[in-house]
């Protein structure tokens, strides 16, 4: 783990779907993944946690060359948005209290680090593992990342990433960061490896080996979130959706999902729909998922898994929004006594 405050520069946060930026090519399904800094990424939820997006004109995009399918597909991501905007919104809060907590708590622990390390040179005494050597190595790394490492991409790499606007990273620097990335991620490991190992650096140098294996221990936490960060907290969700690992109280009432009629693969009933538009998986590709049918009376097929994972969250159908829970929303209630 580095600390630098670069770090938050590299969250990410998928891109949003709107009919502005479908293309015929492909319908977007939020994979898009953009590298923003706090103030940045603030401003882009604005548009996906607290204002609703625009309605898609399905002629429109038809008419720039989008089948049905990629204009469904835009449809479905968009009300997939909608309805993770209060799990985005809570857990984006608690992301950022975690990770902006992570940060000073490596950053103080480095500091209590390098004053063990540099106490421990001083004493003659040493233990049975090489903590000084590995402490060295450390205090060098994140010196070089706070210092000189900005410009080392710069003159070396040849890449200034102040510009405006901003240029791609080439890939001579995304090798370099990712190797040093992967550098510091081992070297922490190896750090708890050592002082979990060792037998007599507790007595004999105490203060440098809880500092080292607290900095390694929190430098790797440290690092996972920022892996998270990389995948996005909207893909996260959005398998959580599909998964059925989400739950909200707009959820369908129990039995709307049985009430959803099965369509076998290759049924006249699917017409020229060939993927569901939840996972953007084709029908064909596993025939073996069972395909339901909803009962909005549109013809919208989905894959089960899926829809019964969306309907944890909401009772309305994906594409048209149709109320799929019986009248009176009493199915799978108890009837008074």
């Amino acid at each position: 783990m580095t600390v630098t405050n670069n770090a938050v520069e590299n969250f990410a946060v998928p891109g949003t779907v709107s009919a502005q930026s479908a293309t015929p090519d492909r319908a977007r399904s939020g994979s898009d993944v953009s590298e923003l800094s706090l103030e940045r990424v603030a401003s882009r939820l604005g548009g996906f946690v607290g204002e609703q997006a625009e309605p898609v004109n399905r002629e429109e995009l038809i008419m720039r060359g989008m089948s049905n399918q990629q204009v469904d597909a835009v449809e479905v991501q968009r009300h997939q948005n909608e309805i993770l905007h209060a799990f985005i919104y809570r857990w984006l809060i608690c992301f950022f209290c975690s990770f902006l907590w992570l940060g000073i708590a490596v950053f103080s622990t480095l500091i209590w680090l390098a004053v063990s390390w540099s106490k421990a040179r001083s004493q003659p005494e040493r233990c049975d593992t090489d903590l000084i050597d590995w402490g060295t190595v450390v205090i060098v790394f994140q010196t070089y990342h706070m210092t000189l490492h900005s410009l080392v991409i710069r003159c070396v790499c040849g890449y200034n990433q102040n510009e405006e606007p901003r240029p791609p990273q080439p890939w001579r620097v995304v090798l370099f960061n990712v190797t040093n990335g992967i550098f510091g991620f081992g070297w922490n490991i190896g750090g708890v490896i050592l002082a979990s190992q060792s037998e007599d650096c507790r007595e004999k140098l105490p203060s440098l080996h809880k500092s080292v294996l607290v900095f390694s221990s929190l430098s790797i936490i440290y690092t996972v979130f920022f892996l998270l960060s990389l995948i996005g907290i909207q893909q996260i969700a959005a398998y959580m959706l599909r998964h059925g690992m989400l739950s909200s109280a707009q959820a369908a009432p129990t039995g709307t999902f049985d009430q959803q009629k099965v369509v076998k693969f290759g049924d006249e009933a699917l017409g020229d729909v060939t993927q569901c538009s939840i996972c953007l998986d084709d029908f064909g590709s596993d025939p073996s998922k069972e395909i339901r049918q909803t009962s909005c009376g549109n013809s919208h097929f989905f894959h089960a898994t899926c829809l019964q994972g969306w309907l944890k969250v909401g009772r309305t159908c994906p594409m048209c929004r149709q109320d799929l829970a019986p009248e009176g929303d009493t199915l799978g209630k108890e009837p008074p006594v």
